[in-house]
């Protein structure tokens, strides 16, 4: 309204109303191949755990737990990484005037896109320290995003220029001056341009003796392109570079928006960046270097740190850390037989190329003797290293190769090499990171980070916890005793481990945390959290680590462990859904895990009210919305009454609200519910009578 009069505008008095909120988001902790150390990511699928994370570690169990929460129903997770922050290091490279990281740029793009534009500097990508970053590679190559000519009749104070075009050029562009056929050493930059004219402004001015600014002159703009590579082959290509702080492509801003694997630092040198003399030049693929995991040195005290950073995180219902109790086994590696020698006894060597490398372990710069370098493009050719770490492949084509190199205690690494017709000084240089696997923890330790999570619960942070029994405990005495070390409706311990086997992988036995969080979040989503997780089969699980009969299965039922049992022709399905709580009235994880719901959707819903005038008005509209919202879970049958009058009762009235309670700036409503519980136990009596019926 601009004018002056009278406007009448629509005001609508209802209050938000109380909505159900999530209770199937899922938070993991565990150890990953790669992603960051500081922050918890949220995933939608399957395919951004392998984008941010990479795939699976063979050794731990979060990754394919977080594929089973997935495959089972699942449709948003937290993941936190967990590692020691003090050794745990991102691998990098160093070029001419430019330092490029491991680094996960997209979690900074995607915060960007759920806050919407800012007008401040974009988030810094995420650091994704590990191994994993030494099995890549950057290629320079030659780029260019325009090349013109000057036209005759140019001023020859060469501070300008008229040309045939210029496409491609742009304030802040390098160019590189070509007359007669011969390259000259000698580059100026664009400060402006005049598009109608098609003239060029230039500085520094063209006076370098050899150069004649009235003659036609070749101008060439100067940009690299960065090809990068992972275990040999092309991830990802940035093309058109520059190191210029002014050019619209600068490298660190290009790669910031444009990479998912790389961070990028610009010298701070000015004199280097306005020099592209001194600028990155083709050449052969240079291999990130300084990767650590922080695995080896990982404590309980990294897990609690990981599962702090969950704490501010509303929206995690459920919490799950399969890998507290991972006991990891170095995966096997498989050397193959002995070598012959690959020397050729012929008079004279064939006339094909040959590769001589040394290889190095990673960070100490150490020979590694022993390891098995073969050609993935050429059948059976193969060599060992020798103590000094060198070997030598002939025979290969000239050109690019791709290698697969393998050693006992050490990762695999797939990479790509140059390949020469002749004999050159200097092996080329290869570095394999120590299998770094995580210590086991105590029982003690394995306890602290059980009860940590249980904790976050009973702060009000409303959630629960999925607890997996250590291995060492799967018996059936030893489960007795670790349950009796609880006493906490936030928190289930199911038993015993899972035989899985998705598409594609091998069989493999792990804790059931993460199929059971893929359950519960299948049921939430279909039915709401007092629906029980039970009694439904667990995708792509195959059998159980430990059998189970009816006998067992009642012992450890009514001590609060839920059991997985295989039914034939149904599956493997969780037979139990209580907590761990001695207190009757919260035995049903479905109970505890309604409650929570109902509570942290009145806390949400009702922020409107605080400051309001604490009259008999608000207690009716408090009593409304309160009565509207339980209601409507009644009618979706999350509670035992027949009837709302038998399933809750809201009371909040000049009765409970005296007026020292008003004076003290309170109010005060008063929820009663009767949650719905699930039947255990079900009998059926069959007998015979004159009609044979069946009667119950």
């Amino acid at each position: 309204m601009t004018a002056p009069g009278v406007a009448f505008e629509r005001v609508d008095l209802n209050r938000p109303a109380v909505a159900r909120l999530r209770t199937d988001v899922c938070g993991f902790l565990g150890y990953t191949e790669r992603g960051p150390v500081d922050r918890p990511v949220k995933l939608d699928s399957w395919r951004q755990f392998l984008d941010a994370f990479g795939p699976p570690l063979s050794f731990a169990h979060t990754g394919h737990a977080v594929r089973l929460f997935f495959d089972g129903g699942g449709v948003s997770c937290y993941v936190m990484r967990v590692a020691d922050p003090r050794v745990a290091a991102p691998a990098a490279v160093s070029l001419a005037g430019l330092t490029l990281r491991a680094a996960y740029s997209a979690i900074s793009r995607a915060a960007t896109e759920a806050t919407g534009p800012t007008s401040g500097p974009a988030a810094p990508p995420a650091d994704s320290p590990g191994a994993w970053g030494n099995r890549l590679t950057v290629t320079v190559e030659q780029g260019g995003l325009g090349i013109t000519r000057s036209l005759p009749h140019q001023p020859r104070d060469g501070t300008s220029l008229r040309v045939e075009t210029i496409a491609g050029l742009g304030a802040g562009s390098w160019l590189r001056l070509v007359q007669d056929a011969a390259v000259s050493d000698f580059y100026t930059r664009v400060v402006s341009l005049d598009p109608q004219l098609r003239e060029i402004v230039l500085d520094p001015p063209i006076a370098r003796p050899g150069l004649d600014p009235t003659c036609p002159v070749l101008l060439e703009t100067v940009e690299f392109t960065l090809r990068v590579a992972l275990d040999g082959e092309e991830v990802e290509r940035h093309a058109d570079l520059s190191l210029d702080p002014g050019h619209p492509r600068r490298a660190d801003l290009v790669l910031a928006g444009a990479s998912t694997l790389l961070s990028a630092v610009l010298d701070a040198d000015p004199a280097l960046l306005s020099d592209p003399a001194r600028w990155p030049v083709p050449g052969l693929p240079v291999r990130f270097a300084g990767g650590r995991d922080g695995l080896a040195t990982a404590t309980a005290g990294d897990f609690l740190s990981a599962l702090a950073a969950f704490e501010k995180v509303a929206e995690i219902a459920v919490l799950a850390a399969p890998d507290v109790v991972l006991r990891a086994v170095p995966p096997e590696t498989d050397l193959g037989p002995p070598l012959r020698s690959n020397r050729c006894t012929a008079p004279e060597e064939p006339p094909a190329g040959r590769l001589t490398g040394v290889v190095l372990e990673a960070g100490s710069a150490t020979p590694v003797a022993g390891v098995r370098v073969t050609s993935r493009d050429v059948e059976a050719s193969a060599a060992l290293t020798d103590a000094a770490g060198r070997f030598t492949l002939r025979g290969l084509p000239i050109g690019q190769v791709a290698l697969r190199l393998q050693g006992a205690g050490y990762g695999a690494l797939d990479a790509s090499a140059q390949v020469f017709g002749v004999a050159i000084p200097a092996p080329q240089r290869f570095e394999l990171a120590p299998a770094s696997l995580p210590p086991a923890l105590g029982e003690d330790e394995i306890f602290t980070v059980c009860a940590a999570m249980a904790a976050q619960g009973e702060r009000g942070l409303h959630r629960v916890a999925i607890l997996d029994p250590p291995e060492e405990m799967l018996g059936v005495e030893e489960i007795q005793g670790w349950r009796g070390r609880f006493d906490t409706s936030f928190a289930a311990l199911y038993w015993p481990w899972l035989v899985v086997a998705p598409p594609g992988e091998e069989a493999r036995t792990m804790p059931p945390s993460g199929a059971v969080a893929g359950l519960i979040a299948r049921m939430d989503l279909l039915e709401g959290p007092q629906r029980a997780a039970a009694n439904r089969p667990l995708r792509h699980v195959e059998a159980l680590s430990h059998p189970v009969d009816d006998g067992l299965h009642g012992l450890l039922n009514a001590l609060g462990i839920n059991v997985v049992r295989a039914t034939p022709g149904q599956g493997v399905a969780p037979q139990g859904a209580r907590t761990l709580s001695s207190d009757a009235d919260l035995r049903y994880l479905g109970v505890r895990r309604l409650l929570l719901m109902i509570s942290a959707a009145i806390e949400e819903a009702h922020q409107w009210a605080v400051f309001e005038p604490n009259t008999s008005m608000l207690r009716d509209a408090l009593t409304h919305s309160l009565n509207q919202f339980l209601g409507a879970l009644h009618r979706q049958g999350a509670f035992a009454g027949d009837t709302p009058e038998a399933s809750f009762a809201v009371k909040c009235d000049a009765e409970n609200n005296p007026p020292d309670l008003a004076a003290a700036g309170r109010v005060l409503a008063e929820i009663a519910v009767a949650p719905v519980r699930p039947y255990e136990y079900i009998r059926l009596r069959l007998g015979r009578t004159d009609r044979l019926t069946v009667q119950e």
